[in-house]
């Protein structure tokens, strides 16, 4: 099998998925300010919130896509959903949750894959300050869009080059199950 670079729709999605983690993370940071009171609150509180948060990403991208496709189907109706039934409601649909969960996989996976690699190039001298200065890297370059100096950082480039690869995979999968099921 030849390796070959992923399509635009990959590349859109993992793009899409930067600006939507980094979005998310500063709501995030935004509101972490004015949350005193969470200091009043039980552990069991704090955890339970920190769950929640890790998990924010598969509802967030769940209804950004799915008011990204009511949007679609009103503007633009002569696309390729026409043989899906419509969209509507506020509750997402399956794919659209679909979507929620295989870009929390992406952001995860992606940076994993990111930091291992990474570390494959990091001199051995200080490997373990150097790997941890990599991962503030990754995480900062989510948490904090507006500095511009992350954007074009070595890290970055190499996160979106994973999630592009893994949002490719997907939709090989995705190909193969539809050719699958039209024959």
């Amino acid at each position: 099998m030849v390796l070959r670079l992923p399509k635009a729709g990959a590349w859109f999605n993992a793009l899409g998925l930067a600006i939507a983690t980094a979005l998310l993370a500063t709501g995030i940071n935004f509101f972490g300010r004015y949350t005193r009171f969470l200091e009043l609150l039980p552990v069991q509180w704090d955890l339970l919130l920190v769950c929640f948060l890790m998990l924010s990403p598969i509802w967030g991208v769940a209804y950004i896509h799915h008011v990204i496709n009511i949007l679609t189907e009103k503007f633009i109706p002569d696309t390729e959903m026409q043989g899906r039934e419509r969209t509507g409601g506020g509750m997402p649909t399956i794919v659209s949750w679909w979507e929620g969960m295989y870009a929390w996989l992406t952001l995860n996976v992606a940076t994993i894959m990111c930091t291992a690699i990474g570390g494959l190039f990091i001199p051995l001298d200080n490997r373990y300050h150097n790997i941890g200065t990599f991962i503030y890297y990754i995480f900062s370059m989510l948490a904090e869009p507006n500095k511009f100096k992350y954007l074009l950082s070595g890290p970055f480039i190499l996160w979106i080059i994973c999630a592009a690869y893994l949002y490719e995979f997907e939709s090989e999968i995705q190909r193969y199950f539809v050719q699958k099921g039209r024959s």
